[in-house]
C-alpha cells in the first residue's frame, strides 16, 4: 500500500541518509530568492517563526515539572558534585523582549530556586550583544559568538563554585 507523498517524510529520509542533503538545504536557505521561493511554496517556514507555543496558563506547571525532573537528576549525583542548569535564552526574548518567552524564563528561574538547583541565566549578556550578533541569520541557532557568551557564563560560574584546586 502506497503512502501519500509527504515533504516532511522526504526531508526526514534525506536528512537521515545524506549529510549532503543537510549541507545543501542549509546553503540554499541562505540565498534570499531561493529561501523566499521555498517559503512561498510552503516547503519551509519563515525564519524565526513561532512554533509550539505554550499557553500562559501552562507555564508554571511545565517549568515546575521540568525543575522536578532536574532535581531528581541532581539527586543521582554525590552531593559534593557541582550541579548547575544553563537557561538557554530564546531568540524571541533576545530579539524583541517577547513577553511569553520572558515569562517562561522567569518561571523556570523561580522553579529552579524552589527546588534548590543552581542555574546560570545569561540573558543580560545575550541582550547586551544583541540577536544579530549571537544567532545565525537563517535559523534560531546560536552563532559562534552566542556559544562564546554561554561558555563564558558557564566558565565564570565554575570558577566560583567548582574551582580546580
Amino acid at each position: 500500500e502506497l503512502e501519500p507523498f509527504s515533504l516532511i517524510a522526504l526531508k526526514t529520509k534525506l536528512t537521515e541518509y545524506s549529510a549532503l542533503y543537510n549541507f545543501f538545504a542549509v546553503a540554499m536557505k541562505r540565498v534570499d530568492v531561493v529561501r523566499e521561493a521555498l517559503i512561498t511554496l510552503g516547503i519551509i517556514d519563515k525564519s524565526h517563526a513561532y512554533r509550539n507555543q505554550i499557553a500562559d496558563q501552562d507555564i508554571d506547571q511545565i517549568t515546575d515539572s521540568t525543575a522536578t525532573e532536574l532535581h531528581r537528576l541532581k539527586n543521582m549525583f554525590e552531593p559534593s558534585k557541582p550541579f548547575v542548569v544553563l537557561i538557554a535564552p530564546t531568540r524571541f526574548e533576545i530579539a524583541n523582549d517577547d513577553p511569553t518567552f520572558k515569562s517562561i524564563r522567569v518561571s523556570m528561574v523561580a522553579a529552579l530556586q524552589r527546588h534548590g538547583i543552581a542555574f546560570i541565566d545569561p540573558i543580560d549578556a545575550f541582550k547586551t550583544v544583541g540577536f544579530k550578533d549571537t544567532h545565525f541569520v537563517h535559523d534560531g541557532h546560536w552563532s559562534a559568538n552566542g556559544h562564546r557568551i554561554a561558555g563564558k557564563a558557564i566558565a565564570d560560574w565554575l570558577r566560583v563554585h567548582a574551582p580546580l584546586n
